[in-house]
């Protein structure tokens, strides 16, 4: 039976979603060396029971932080989108009475 394909961390794959990816990295960085070393260079399918239950807690952790980076990035991109679409053109309204009293 032939093992798993290496894991691409997901850090690598978040950083798009961050202004800045260093610090996205950074965060990520004691996840995948916590991974790094509980592998030890083996196959996933050379983990002990132990150490599967271990490697599934990273990963959970791992996910997790990626769906709260996820979710403050869709929260910012919300506060965009309505800042544009309904803000804005009220202000540009607002802005062709207010200017001429100045």
């Amino acid at each position: 039976m032939g093992g798993l394909a290496p894991r691409t961390p997901q850090w690598k794959r978040r950083s798009q979603f961050s202004d800045s990816p260093d610090a996205t990295a950074a965060r990520a960085d004691p996840i995948d060396k916590k991974e790094s070393d509980l592998l030890a260079g083996r196959d996933i399918t050379a983990l002990s029971v132990d150490e599967l239950s271990q490697f599934d807690a990273l990963v959970t952790l791992e996910r997790q932080a990626v769906a709260k980076l996820v979710a403050s990035q869709s929260s910012d991109a919300h506060f965009l989108t309505v800042l544009v679409n309904d803000v804005l053109p009220v202000l540009m309204q607002i802005a062709k009475v207010v200017l001429p009293i100045l």
